[in-house]
């Protein structure tokens, strides 16, 4: 327990938790209420378009924080967590009541009106989650949210609810709290593709198909465009309803998969619906990591309707303004951030972005100049010219891949990167993250970003990619090759 809670302190303590961890603490009496940024339940049906949150909260997230928003449910906790406090004075808060300040008359019924909704379209959910037979886990929020609206526990959607998490209700595999490995399988094809596994390889197609059969859809949450697509794709998170940004990353895994077209063709309605999940500014969430990965999904699709198009143009025009003049993209804390980088920078090259363009040799000046002279890279925002800090696989393997991507004449800082890596795998195959107080800071921070199994993928996919770029690879030693060749089960003569 201590060493947990020295983690907590160390990735910045329970200030710094993310939304969904405060709602907790919230109705826990831990931490206030107040200054949650949580959607309004008014919000979740006015907006005709996805809100700035569309990269971050899933429908489902976004109407139970609503829910949970604005009725501030409390079951006061007996014990305080001073303890798991980084900096500063003792955080008692008491929680505060439901609806402290009195609306008026006209926003009060249209609060108790959206509320109404809100309720319905959770427990709809909940209902086609336990008889759709997809494999969706449930989540326990929306069960709270429910509660705190009224809806007993006999109700049939909480009964289905609780009976998924409590996995009495002969679900198969994939429901209750089990996670399916949806991020797992699309990274891992990824890193098989760009080790030179063909296409069409059996144990490639096996896992497409099982992908798409994670494939969910859902009703919308609020009044979308007319005649505009209803929500369809693919989940990374407890909810189990499709987000924008965990769509991306499987559109673009399953791009590289010879699916027959009878079973890829639902990609074709998750990138329109991806598509569609555009803000009016051009980008997605107003993040250019999440941005860059929809814009690259888009472009990796043979889908060639004006929306889809159109998306992708917009998406390419926001990256270019939003490029700092360092050459870098901004990541969440608005400084100059590695995975935001080498995620626009792969993006606008998907979507015909020469490798001259200065907007790309200044991202590529940038990540050169980031590079720590044991030839790795540190994940994180940035705050100074110099190298940030340890390096790190995550990072590194980020930064190599782009680098690749984009091509260009061979550096230097490319053979390094392969050899840091090379150097830094074990002995069983897998990479470490750092054990440093600030390493398990980034990997708290990565959890927004990827699951754990990020950390031996990713760095297995940028090896697997240098090596057969050329002139890279050819500068591979042999001993090298072979050990490549092992690590990808791939036969010499592939």
């Amino acid at each position: 327990m201590a060493d947990a809670a020295g983690w907590i302190r160390d990735a910045g303590g329970i200030d710094a938790v993310g939304v969904t961890a405060r709602v907790w603490l919230a109705m826990f009496g831990v931490t206030a209420w107040a200054g949650l940024a949580v959607p309004s339940p008014e919000a979740c049906y006015l907006a005709a378009r996805a809100t700035p949150d569309a990269g971050t909260f899933s429908p489902v997230t976004a109407v139970t924080l609503a829910v949970l928003g604005a009725l501030r449910p409390a079951r006061p906790f007996p014990a305080g967590l001073t303890e798991l406090q980084a900096v500063g004075p003792e955080l008692g808060h008491a929680a505060q009541p439901p609806l402290a300040v009195e609306p008026g008359r006209a926003r009060a019924a249209a609060r108790q009106a959206a509320l109404r909704r809100c309720g319905r379209w959770l427990a709809d959910w909940q209902l086609q989650a336990s008889q759709d037979g997809q494999g969706r886990p449930g989540w326990p929020l929306t069960l709270v949210a429910l509660h705190a609206l009224g809806y007993p526990p006999g109700h049939p959607a909480q009964a289905a609810g609780l009976a998924r998490l409590d996995g009495a209700d002969g679900a198969p595999e994939g429901c209750g709290l089990f996670l399916p490995p949806v991020a797992h399988t699309a990274l891992a094809i990824e890193a098989l593709r760009a080790a030179g596994v063909p296409a069409g390889h059996p144990a490639l197609l096996a896992a497409g198909q099982w992908l798409v059969r994670q494939q969910v859809a859902a009703a919308a949450a609020g009044p979308r465009p007319r005649g505009g697509p209803r929500p369809r794709g693919w989940s990374f998170c407890p909810d189990g309803c499709p987000r924008p940004a965990d769509t991306a990353c499987v559109l673009i895994a399953l791009a590289g998969v010879n699916l027959p077209t009878p079973t890829g063709g639902g990609a074709a309605d998750s990138a329109r619906w991806l598509a569609a999940t555009q803000s009016r500014d051009g980008s997605w969430a107003s993040s250019a990591a999440v941005t860059g990965y929809c814009v690259r999904a888009l472009a990796s699709q043979q889908v060639r309707l004006a929306p889809v198009t159109r998306a992708i143009r917009r998406g390419v025009i926001w990256l270019l303004a939003a490029q700092l003049p360092l050459g870098a993209w901004p990541g969440s804390r608005g400084g100059a951030d590695l995975l935001a980088t080498t995620a626009a920078l792969a993006a606008l090259h998907s979507a015909g972005v020469l490798p001259g363009k200065p907007s790309m040799t200044g991202a590529v000046g940038w990540l050169l100049a980031q590079q720590n002279s044991d030839g790795g890279w540190h994940l994180g925002d940035v705050d100074g010219p110099g190298p940030p800090g340890g390096s790190d696989p995550v990072g590194t393997a980020h930064a190599l891949a782009a680098l690749l991507t984009v091509g260009g004449e061979p550096t230097g800082g490319v053979d390094a990167a392969a050899d840091w890596l090379v150097r830094a795998q074990l002995p069983d195959g897998s990479w470490a993250a750092s054990g440093s107080a600030a390493g398990r800071a980034a990997r708290w921070r990565q959890a927004s970003v990827g699951p754990p199994v990020a950390g031996a993928l990713l760095p297995l996919g940028a090896l697997g990619r240098y090596a057969a770029t050329a002139p890279y690879g050819r500068q591979l030693e042999s001993a090298r090759k072979a050990t490549l060749q092992n690590a990808f089960s791939i036969p010499p003569e592939s």
